[in-house]
């Protein structure tokens, strides 16, 4: 989570350290922080068209991870393209490598989006293999919804370009288009998001990309492109916030505390609510009665060593000695032990011109 002003002191709470941003509930930056880095302009936009209320528009605010990790070279020109106009007609597609290793495993993900209202669809990948299935299972879930798909672009990758694929979308009457050996502008939109998505964010950005304006679609966002209604922003919260919940084990001591601190992920998939990261035993779990502290984040190192310490299985399904998939491994409750506190020196002791202390 980034932030302006981070305080210099930590405070340690069930051995987790925690990092303080103070930002007003009613600045532009925190807009900016629950959109994942939205550029502020977009957010003006989101002000004056109602989406946003009670924000600070006028303030200049600036943000030092935009200026780090956004920076592009300047283009030399600009060329004209032809895009279609009804959604659901042309869907791009796109296999990025991210280079992190994610807690499931998944070293990749697809990107599947719509070429008429910008819409996305993603998803995490363990390997280039599983990617025609997913964009499969996408096709067949519009074609159900009643849209008509004409043409599927995507680059030359073996994962587009076999029987497979191109069997299945001959029995359906699609297109199937391939961009050249390598040329990004030819699949641009698709090739353009790769570099806004965030490795260990990656549901939650596709799901803020589809309620950002885009200036394709004029004062628009793609989720309302794509469903004919306005997004919904207040299920939007800063990424990697500190959130509390309820656990379902009754307290054992009275004066324990009722809530349990978990790191914010991002929105539920099946069930009303938000995905959490358990900080103390690393699951994850999905839950709706939720309070969040967006001024708190956690040290990342402690994320680290907690997602190392915590089973790999955690959140994909392993396969049993059958060869069946479902069966999860269970995860042991894991116990850190962070590096203690330098001693405070001892005001007893004498000073250097032989005075001591009161």
């Amino acid at each position: 989570m980034g932030g302006r002003l981070i305080s210099p002191s930590t405070a340690a709470i069930y051995d987790v350290v925690f990092c303080v941003a103070l930002m007003r509930s009613d600045s532009l930056m925190k807009w900016h922080l629950r959109f994942a880095h939205l550029h502020f302009q977009a957010l003006r936009d989101l002000v004056r068209s109602g989406i946003l209320s009670h924000v600070d528009a006028d303030t200049n605010e600036s943000c030092v991870v935009c200026s780090m990790m956004k920076s592009r070279w300047m283009s030399y020109k600009s060329t004209g393209t032809t895009r279609v106009a009804r959604k659901g007609e042309k869907l791009m597609a796109d296999v990025c490598y991210v280079g992190i290793k994610s807690a499931g495993g998944a070293r990749l993900f697809l990107l599947v989006q719509d070429e008429a209202t910008r819409y996305k669809w993603g998803t995490p990948l363990l390997h280039k293999g599983e990617a025609f299935g997913e964009v499969r299972c996408i096709i067949d879930h519009l074609i159900a919804e009643g849209y008509h798909v004409k043409q599927f672009a995507s680059d030359q990758g073996a994962e587009f370009r076999n029987s497979r694929a191109r069997e299945y979308l001959t029995s359906k009457g699609i297109t199937q288009l391939f961009t050249n050996t390598y040329p990004p502008e030819e699949n641009c939109l698709v090739e353009k998001s790769n570099g806004t998505i965030l490795a260990k964010a990656f549901g939650y950005a596709v799901a803020v990309e589809n309620v950002c304006p885009s200036r394709a679609l004029v004062g628009i966002t793609p989720f309302h492109a794509f469903h004919a209604q306005q997004p919904q922003v207040q299920m939007l919260h800063v990424w990697g916030c500190v959130a509390y919940i309820v656990p379902k084990v009754l307290r054992t001591n009275k004066l324990a505390a009722i809530r349990q601190p978990h790191l914010f992920m991002g929105i539920a998939k099946q069930q009303p609510g938000f995905r959490l990261l358990d900080l103390i035993t690393g699951h994850v779990h999905e839950k709706r009665d939720v309070l969040f502290d967006e001024s708190l984040t956690v040290k990342h190192d402690y994320v680290d060593q907690l997602l190392r310490k915590t089973a790999k299985s955690t959140l994909t399904p392993a396969r049993s000695r059958s060869g069946s998939e479902g069966e999860v491994r269970p995860v042991k409750r894991v116990r850190f032990c962070l590096p203690e506190p330098e001693p405070e020196p001892d005001l007893t002791q004498t000073s250097a011109v032989g005075e001591r202390h009161p």
